[in-house]
């Protein structure tokens, strides 16, 4: 009787096992779902004017938005407190599990000169509920004559922030110059999470869309839904993200965003992209958003209708149709410009001599040469200019901008929030001659703060007397948002602003924790991962390390001076990577450590290598007198190093948008960067239970 009750419980096992692995995976999917706004969003701004037009769609699969009563406002900050707008409803419409709304923006708000545009929050009540997306909507004052486009890609968010991924960094350095440059939009094109249908990859991007000051438009990319059931990307993606194909109108300028996940856009999106073409042909200048690029990397140039299909990137010129019939859609309806991302490089393509074709390498993933971004002016007449560091052409393989030039740090601690703004070689980019920076600090939590400019050489906290606020709703409530202006000259040494509640106070410096090496024996060909773990009555707000490489001997062979990363956005995990020198014996590392309120602390740490043991060399003699000569180990001189303080080592669903405009409202070998697949659970747990079955089966029958 053993046996039966072997494969019984053999069976009951697997089926558990397969279960829980599969819970939290399937539990996004298996939620009952409440109607959500997918556009616009957080990530997917509305762009209008006064007397311009808000569309709204819902995801409503029950159409319980659709049978209500409908009725809706915009909330938008201004210097006194947040105003709300009414908003006058002029059209509803359903089709699928979506319902459509159409607003009509009957005032604005003018916020004052250098805080750029006004984003406001939109709320669309139906009976007695309501539906929220915070900054969702940006009223201009005016249609500009000229939109810069910081065009973003690949930015590869992972939780927790790994030691090497700095991606979040990245992010918020891109939202600095966003805000402090002349910029009208920020367009994403995909690739924004690292792990398809991650909740918490997404959450970080939000947050760090609160601090930007512009609207922003975003793509999908193959790391964003490739490999995940269809149900858990529209559900993640369209609640974090928003609709994962869009248009815009803004006067002469048409932007539209599709979803090519699977590698290239598939029919259904042709489709949708000819329909606004078609519909929109009174706009002069035709924008595309998509992630994955018609042109492989590392070709740059012209490319023609009669030789465009050898230059095809490979993922479209294994569906060479629908190549075709984007290329004849962009050649047809005369298309200014396509941004892509992607293969982590910079590409330029014109083709026919018309439509512009750019490529921008990733803001924070694996990187071909550095991690970066792009200005792009693009002109009413549909004039393209790629502005481009000093020095560099289209033609050259990295043509974009250096994003590590900008060291960034925006930390939110009980009691207040703090920046941390370093500028190398000026960013590349040109700049005013003060770089304003924004700080928010809850309404209700601090109703009196000061500003601090915290010197990072020593000294006391200085009070900065000349701001600017307004009052902004955030998706926690009422923020009063700072803007303090920075020199250049303070932005090239590093400067520190930390707004702080007033009764909040930090007199001590950090404390570390525990600091790991990885790998904790390294070799001098090894780059050494540190890991610093602290804490603060406060919080830290920058960290560098100061390395010194020294021989055997103890004579120095090397110096630098690294930056400490945030590894989580409370600060209290920092990283660096130590590069390998040849010819080291040992490295002191001395880690320098910030508080929010200019409180330092200086702690030293060993790194000694392991060093090759040498092996005997045999040497050749004739063969009629054989000898061996042994050769020594060569004794190491221990190097001298200071006296340290110890440290404790240690396939999309959405239904495209109403196609009625909303009025007012133009290299290293790719690195290809595919999405981890996704197994499907469902499939899997099947597998595994009837290879349980059938193996119980088995047993029995041959106990029978």
């Amino acid at each position: 009787m053993q046996e039966p009750r072997l494969a019984v419980a053999l069976l009951l096992v697997t089926v558990l096992a397969v279960a829980n692995t599969s819970l939290g995976y399937l539990a996004a999917a298996a939620r009952p779902e409440e109607p959500v706004i997918v556009d616009p969003t957080e990530a997917l701004a509305a762009i209008t004017t006064v007397g311009g037009y808000v569309e709204v769609v819902v995801y409503d699969p029950d159409g319980v938005v659709a049978s209500s009563d409908l009725s809706g406002h915009l909330t938008c900050p201004s210097p006194k407190g947040t105003v709300n707008l009414s908003l006058g409803l002029t059209w509803v419409g359903r089709s699928g599990d979506f319902t459509y709304v159409r607003f009509f923006v009957e005032v604005g708000v003018d916020l004052p000169e250098g805080w750029g545009t006004a984003l406001c929050g939109i709320t669309l009540r139906y009976g007695s509920r309501s539906l929220s997306r915070f900054r969702s909507v940006a009223i201009l004052r005016e249609i500009p004559e000229r939109l810069r486009i910081m065009h973003i890609s690949d930015v590869h968010l992972v939780t927790p922030l790994t030691p090497l991924g700095t991606s979040y960094h990245h992010l918020l350095s891109a939202i600095l110059l966003a805000n402090a440059l002349d910029v009208d939009l920020v367009i994403n094109t995909g690739d924004t999470a690292d792990h398809p249908g991650a909740v918490d990859e997404y959450a970080y991007y939000v947050r760090a869309l609160q601090y930007l000051r512009k609207p922003v438009l975003t793509v999908p990319g193959n790391h964003d839904g490739a490999g995940i059931p269809p149900e858990l990307y529209r559900k993640v993606y369209g609640r974090y993200v928003g609709s994962p194909y869009w248009y815009r109108r803004l006067g002469p300028y048409l932007v539209v965003g599709l979803d090519s996940v699977l590698g290239y856009a598939d029919s259904s999106q042709l489709d949708f992209l000819e329909k606004v073409l078609r519909e929109n042909q009174d706009a002069g200048v035709r924008i595309i958003a998509i992630h994955y690029p018609l042109f492989r990397g590392g070709f740059r140039g012209n490319v023609s209708s009669a030789d465009y299909s050898s230059h095809l990137y490979p993922s479209w010129a294994n569906v060479p149709e629908l190549a075709r019939r984007f290329l004849d859609i962009v050649d047809r309806y005369n298309v200014t410009l396509v941004l892509a991302g992607h293969i982590h490089s910079d590409g330029y393509v014109v083709y026919n001599g018309r439509t512009v074709f750019v490529t921008t390498a990733t803001l924070g993933g694996s990187r071909s040469y550095y991690n970066s971004y792009r200005i792009i002016d693009v002109y009413s007449n549909g004039t393209v200019k790629v502005l481009l560091p000093a020095g560099r052409s289209l033609r050259d393989v990295a043509n974009s901008f250096n994003i590590e030039y900008v060291q960034y740090s925006y930390l939110e601690f009980s009691g207040g929030t703090s920046a941390f703004v370093k500028l190398s070689g000026l960013a590349e980019v040109e700049l005013p001659e003060r770089l304003a920076v924004y700080l928010h600090i809850p309404r209700s939590a601090c109703p009196e703060f000061d500003l601090l400019k915290i010197p990072l050489s020593g000294g006391l906290a200085e009070h900065v007397a000349t701001y600017e606020t307004v009052v902004d709703l955030w998706g926690f409530g009422e923020v009063v948002l700072v803007r303090a202006e920075l020199s250049l000259g303070e932005l090239a040494r590093g400067a520190v602003l930390t707004l702080l509640c007033r009764g909040v106070g930090d007199s001590e410096p950090p404390e570390v924790v525990r600091v790991s090496l990885v790998p904790p024996r390294p070799r001098p060909t090894d780059r050494v991962l540190v890991e610093v773990y602290v804490k603060d009555s406060t919080a830290v707000i920058y960290g560098e390390a100061s390395v010194r490489w020294y021989r055997t001997d103890g004579s120095p062979v090397d110096s630098s001076v690294l930056l400490l990363l945030p590894g989580d956005p409370t600060h209290s995990y920092f990283t660096t990577t130590i590069p390998a020198v040849a010819g080291a014996f040992s490295a002191t590392v001395e880690l320098i450590l910030y508080d929010v309120l200019g409180n330092v602390l200086r702690r030293e740490l060993v790194v000694k290598y392991a060093q090759p043991t040498p092996t005997p060399t045999p040497v050749v003699t004739p063969a009629a007198t054989p000898t061996h000569t042994p050769v020594s180990t060569p004794t190491s001189t221990p190097t001298p190093t200071p006296t340290t303080t110890p440290v404790t080592e240690v396939t999309p669903t959405y239904l495209p948008p109403p196609q009625t405009p909303t009025e007012a409202t133009v290299s290293p070998t790719p690195t290809e960067a595919p999405a981890r697949a996704q197994p499907n659970l469902l499939v899997v747990a099947t597998v595994v239970v009837a290879l349980a079955v059938a193996l119980s089966v088995l047993v029995v029958k041959r106990r029978a």
